[in-house]
């Protein structure tokens, strides 16, 4: 079995949450459902669409992705609960709906880790 242990996923219900919290970091663009991206960084980020990568993996001989969200730390705030929460939520739901394609790292808020060690 070959993982791909480092897969960036950027669901489009978190890139949405995202832009909201964030409007000068990050701008969703959504032509259709299944044919979204942001713009963060001055980087494209496509959003999710499991058939789309799953269609991917295969070409590329990849049985499992190990998926994780890195955008969600680029603003470390009172939002940051929230965000990861979303994001969380959202990867959660692709890996139940696909168990056998993929798994997730959860992301927990950096601010909580800067509060433990401040102390």
């Amino acid at each position: 079995m070959i993982i791909d242990a480092h897969s960036h996923a950027f669901p489009l219900e978190g890139l949405v949450a995202m832009e909201k919290l964030y409007p000068e970091l990050i701008k969703v663009h959504q032509y259709e459902a299944d044919n979204a991206f942001a713009v963060w960084a001055e980087t494209p980020l496509p959003a999710w669409n499991s058939a789309k990568r799953m269609e991917k993996m295969h070409q590329a001989g990849i049985d499992k992705e190990i998926l994780q969200n890195p955008i969600i730390y680029h603003k470390v705030d009172k939002n940051a609960p929230f965000v990861c929460q979303v994001m969380n939520r959202e990867l959660a739901g692709i890996c139940l709906d696909n168990p056998e394609n993929f798994d997730f790292l959860a992301s927990v808020p950096l601010m909580i880790w800067m509060n433990v060690l401040e102390k």
